[in-house]
């Protein structure tokens, strides 16, 4: 699939999505902080916005461009095949690139890593809990040995706009009222 860097207008008309903040679009369960991270490669047309989620975390995700034929089942999840087929492993490498990998210690200078104690003892403890660990820092890769759910986020129209659906607007209508 070819791939190609995110314009300024692409960013631009993606401002809604990408907005850090407390969200609550399921009365009952509380307040969350969402992070978006823009992956700043558009795989094809970039016509169709991915939520590229690591599980059981529904506050920090990437969003990223994908091409109109990647295909969403009616509840938004990805078809796997049509991604893993498409551009799974340059996706990887995409966010890399963006924003590093804290993941795997063999890629950690001792001195800028993001573990205080790799920092400290060249060599990595790995937390329990990486959610607990304050040195690692998203929007760094970190697979943790978890799985990741994709989402569509929004998809462009005709006309060039962008049409969210309907969990991602309610999502964004209670960042807006709480903003």
């Amino acid at each position: 699939m070819e791939t190609r860097q995110i314009t300024d207008e692409e960013r631009d008309a993606l401002k809604e999505y990408t907005v850090e903040g407390p969200v609550n679009p399921r009365p009952g369960r509380g307040d969350y902080r969402v992070t978006p991270a823009l992956v700043s490669t558009v795989f094809g047309d970039g016509r169709k916005l991915m939520r590229f989620e690591p599980m059981e975390c529904n506050d920090e995700y990437y969003l990223v461009l994908v091409d109109s034929e990647i295909e969403f089942d009616e509840c938004g999840r990805a078809e796997e095949e049509s991604i893993y087929a498409a551009f799974w492993g340059d996706m990887f490498v995409a966010i890399e690139e963006d924003f590093g990998n804290d993941t795997d210690p063999d890629n950690w200078d001792q001195e800028d890593a993001p573990c205080e104690h790799y920092r400290k003892h060249g060599e990595c403890s790995y937390c329990e809990d990486y959610k607990q660990c304050e040195d690692t820092a998203w929007p760094a890769l970190n697979m943790g040995g978890r799985g990741f759910e994709c989402r569509l986020e929004a998809q462009m129209t005709e006309d060039g706009t962008w049409r969210p659906n309907e969990y991602t607007k309610a999502r964004i209508k209670c960042m807006t009222a709480k903003i």
